[in-house]
Order: C-alpha cells, then structure tokens, then sequence
C-alpha cells in the first residue's frame, strides 16, 4: 500500500471515530436528559423511581429516595433491596419476595424498612414489572415506590384513638349507639350486643336502623302482645325525630328507656338504659331508679316508700301500672273502711 493511500484510510478511519465519539456524545446526552425528566417527574409525583439489573441491584434511583432516608445516592447504587433494607429477611413476607424477583415475577405494593440516616424507620412500599427484550431475555425491573411513614403514623394514631373510644363506651352503663348519615351502625357498645345477642348479624357496622328493627320483628324482640307493624313504625318515627326520652318494651319483659339526639353531620347518638327491673327499686327505703339520663337530678329516693307505707297502715294497694311509650299510672286503692265522703 502506498503512503498516499494510507494517509487516506487513516483519514477515512479518524473521521468514522470522530462521528462515533459524537453518536456516543448525543447518547449519552439523551440518557442525562431522560434521566433529568424522570427525576423531576419523580419530585412532581412525590414517588420514587427505581431500576435495577439482572442482579436486582439498583441501577438508578431519583433523587426522592435520597430524600427520604437522607443516604446518598452512591452509596445506594449497586446494591440490593435486601442489602438496603433493615428487615429480617427470613420472614414470609421477605421470603415471597425473593421468590418473585428470582422469578422474575411482577409484585406490587411490598412494603419493607429502610433506616434513615438519623437512625429513624421510614417505611417503604413498592411496586415493580420485569424488563424482558425481544428475545425474552431478563434485564432487571422498573418500578415505583412510596414512603408510608407519616400514613402509617397517622393511622396508628387514629386506630389507638378508636380504641380509646371503644374502651371508653364499653365502660358506660347503658345501651349505646352511633348511627351515621345514611343511618347505618358506625359504632356500639357492649350493652348493645347483649341486648340483641340473638341477632348478631343485624349488629355489625353498616347495618341501617330499619334493618336492625326487622330483624328485632322477624325475630320477635319486641314487647308481649304488641302489634308488630305498629311497634316497628313507632320506633322508627322516634329514631328519625328524636325529642326526649321514650320508652320502649322489648323481649322477654324488658323495659327500655331511650333518648336519642341528631348531631350536626346528620348522624345520630342513641342512649338506652334497661328499667324494668326497678319497679323494686323505687319502691325501697333510699332507693331510686338508676336513669343515666336524669341521674343528675336531685332527691332522696324515700317519694315511693313513704307512700306506700302509708297504704300499709291503711290496709290500701298500691298499684303502679308502666306501658312502655306511654307512661306511668300510679293507683291508690283503699279499702270502704278507710274512706271518707264529703258529707262526712
């Protein structure tokens, strides 16, 4: 070959070098551009983008993962969810895991630990789908994350305040119950499960009040020799207009005393107390009807027993005669001996 003809292909050879560093230079601008794109997608979003390789091991990550465990990207490149992770990786959960990903399974939402750089938790959830070529070849996954750290808290929160609540109403001693908006159980006590153990199915939350009453009628839990139909609109009427207290019979001579109350979302409280065994009560020495709804009332508890000695002495009855939702008739019955006439 001649000096002159290799010159030439020495030329022609730096020229094709020179168009590939440039192909290689516009690449690799593409790749920084889409890599850009993606972290300020990632920041709008408020998610985390990740891939990974045919190892599992993060490839790329944006810049909120750096955020959320304050751990600097180099120091998360190259590595494993599992070797990020502060988890014990024998458990199911983690063991499934695993499994997916040798798989080469997609998974979604896998929730793990990371420890911040402060030495705090941050939870983690994730989701991620396999990249296959066109030959079905693996080449590691593409996916998103969240941190749940703050709902998670707010949960926990909320649920420790539920269960504050409900210990609180379980405590109470009478029957108590929250209707919602569209007036289904929201929530109830102990005493409201007692009541009606002999449906329980129309005592879980969700149920509407008007289910709740046909299931008392088709079960018969309502007063001895009571119209059924008149019994369920009755109550149903009070439910939907409360005003004060009311009473009402329910199985096996039970006497309930009712007030409920509309509260400013449309939900309604209601508050039952069981009187039927106080007819005794009242009639004893001190004793008085224990009514939560008027137990801040002032009085001795000695009205009932002092009249009714006083019909003792005169050999007279004492009649007191309670039909629930429409009151109480107190009969004083003396013998011909012991009465008088006006013109005596």
């Amino acid at each position: 070959m001649s000096d002159k003809s290799a010159k030439k292909t020495s030329k022609a050879l730096d020229s094709e070098l020179e168009l590939l560093r440039a192909e290689n230079a516009r690449l690799r601008a593409e790749i920084d551009e889409m890599e850009r794109f993606y972290d300020v997608i990632g920041l709008m979003a408020s998610e985390m983008f990740w891939k990974s390789d045919e190892q599992h091991r993060f490839t790329y990550m944006s810049p909120a993962v750096v955020e959320a465990v304050d751990v600097s990207m180099a120091e998360q490149l190259g590595k494993t969810r599992a070797e990020l992770s502060g988890d014990d990786l024998n458990s199911p959960r983690w063991l499934k895991h695993l499994e997916d990903l040798e798989a080469h399974r997609p998974f979604r939402n896998f929730r793990y630990s990371r420890r911040h750089r402060s030495g705090q938790i941050r939870e983690i959830s994730t989701t991620g789908r396999p990249i296959f070529d066109s030959n079905g070849v693996f080449h590691g996954y593409i996916g998103v994350a969240s941190d749940i750290t703050d709902r998670l808290q707010t949960e926990a929160k909320a649920k420790s305040a539920e269960d504050i609540l409900l210990t609180a109403i379980n405590a109470l001693d009478f029957i108590f119950t929250i209707w919602d908006s569209e007036d289904r159980l929201l929530l109830c006590n102990d005493r409201f499960l007692e009541l009606n153990a002999e449906i329980p199915h129309a005592c879980e939350p969700g149920v509407t009040f008007a289910e709740h009453l046909q299931a008392i009628i088709e079960k018969g839990l309502f007063g001895k020799g009571e119209d059924k139909a008149q019994w369920f609109k009755n109550r149903l009427e009070k439910h939907r207009n409360p005003h004060g207290t009311f009473e009402i019979s329910r199985q096996d001579g039970i006497t309930i005393l009712v007030n409920e109350a509309k509260l400013a979302d449309g939900s309604t409280i209601t508050m039952s107390t069981d009187i039927s065994p106080q007819a005794d009560t009242a009639l004893a020495p001190f004793g008085r009807i224990d009514n939560p709804m008027t137990k801040g009332t002032s009085g001795t508890g000695l009205g009932l027993p002092i009249v009714k000695a006083l019909m003792d002495i005169h050999k007279a009855k004492l009649i007191i005669d309670s039909t629930p939702g429409v009151g109480t008739e107190v009969i004083l019955a003396f013998p011909p001996e012991r009465t008088m006439t006006r013109s005596n």
